[in-house]
């Protein structure tokens, strides 16, 4: 079976054409310029715990709260010893996530595990505040989108 070949005038209108002139171009094959890496980048901790994260959800499902605790510490430290400041949360996902949080420590008043309700807001608020922190720090790092994808 052949590839049927494109009308005449449809021939004529591309004789002229290269690679590149409809948008596409030949692939660059070329190794690409990576650079060295920056080892002190708090985009690093974030890296790791997606390439541990799957391992970690599979062998042990609960030590996912602690692997998650324990990169946004690391990427706050790094990001205060990179930037000298720490970095301060902010957003509208930060605020809403407070406010869930605020509500559930309201609704101890209600309910009849109050010191439960309580635990799990100031849980739920403090780790909307790490990983606000956390966001902000990665977001203020050149070579981010790069090293993340």
């Amino acid at each position: 079976m052949s590839i049927p070949t494109p009308p005449r005038q449809t021939r004529r209108l591309h004789a002229g054409l290269k690679w590149g002139s409809l948008g596409w171009g030949k692939p660059d094959w070329g190794k690409p310029d990576w650079g060295k890496p920056d080892w002190g980048s708090p985009v690093w901790p974030l890296a790791a715990a997606a390439l541990l994260g799957p391992f970690v959800a599979v062998l042990q499902s609960k030590a996912m709260a602690p692997l998650a605790l324990v990169v946004l510490v690391a990427v706050l430290g790094m990001a205060r010893r990179r930037q000298g400041r720490w970095p301060l949360p902010s957003g509208a996902a930060l605020w809403a996530g407070l406010a869930l949080a605020g509500w559930g420590m309201l609704s101890g008043l209600w309910s009849p595990g109050p010191l439960r309700a309580l635990h799990a807001g100031l849980t739920l608020g403090g780790l909307m505040l790490l990983a606000g922190a956390a966001g902000r720090a990665v977001a203020a790092e050149p070579g981010a989108p790069r090293l993340l994808g």
